[in-house]
């Protein structure tokens, strides 16, 4: 009512997929399409000291997760809780704040960084010194090598996983699979809106 824009993110594995269901309609029931309101889903991840593996760690398990989670995704949509993405006019240059020239995290007692999600470790200098630290500053442009099925990944030229990321989840066949689902909404969303401007 105050005209705020809210994004509700809802974690997801397999275990909870049920409770999330049931919450998607009563978030339709309540704000079905409510322009100002978002709600999406995201795949849990288990994090150890920089290398994540999902909780579901069978590829079986993970696809069902994905199909689960795409059938929930045309549901929202369905309730006007979310609309695809449309396609980036240009390459993504960087991943995140974390590679990129113009941004700096500053800690509370003043330390440097440059991942938000990393505030005491990686750290290269201070707001008081000019000193800086080039080694760990420069460690976060370190991609992670490519892998073998990087050669026929269609979602290749935008993918950026950087060695140092606490995030770095494994490359699996669901994963792949979700970029692609993803390219395929947002290809159809542009079309649809380039229909509608046409015969405006």
């Amino acid at each position: 009512n105050a005209n705020i824009k809210v994004d509700i993110r809802m974690n997801v594995t397999l275990r909870n997929m049920d409770d999330v269901e049931r919450l998607v309609e009563e978030l339709g029931k309540r704000f079905g399409q409510n322009k100002l309101l978002r709600a999406y889903t995201h795949a849990l991840y288990d994090y150890h000291h920089g290398q994540t593996s999902m909780y579901e760690k069978t590829d079986d398990a993970q696809m069902q997760l994905l199909k689960r989670r795409v059938m929930l995704y045309d549901r929202l949509e369905e309730l006007g809780l979310i609309r695809p993405s449309t396609i980036p006019d240009k390459l993504t240059l960087h991943k995140c704040m974390a590679d990129s020239a113009h941004d700096v995290l500053i800690t509370p007692d003043g330390k440097l960084g440059r991942c938000e999600q990393q505030t005491d470790e990686h750290l290269y200098g201070h707001i008081d010194s000019d000193d800086i630290d080039k080694v760990e500053y420069d460690s976060y442009l370190e991609p992670l090598p490519e892998s073998e099925s990087c050669t026929t990944c269609p979602y290749y030229p935008d993918c950026i996983r950087l060695k140092v990321c606490a995030n770095n989840m494994e490359c699996t066949a669901a994963n792949r699979k979700e970029h692609i689902i993803d390219m395929k909404r947002s290809m159809l969303y542009q079309y649809e809106l380039y229909k509608y401007k046409k015969n405006k």
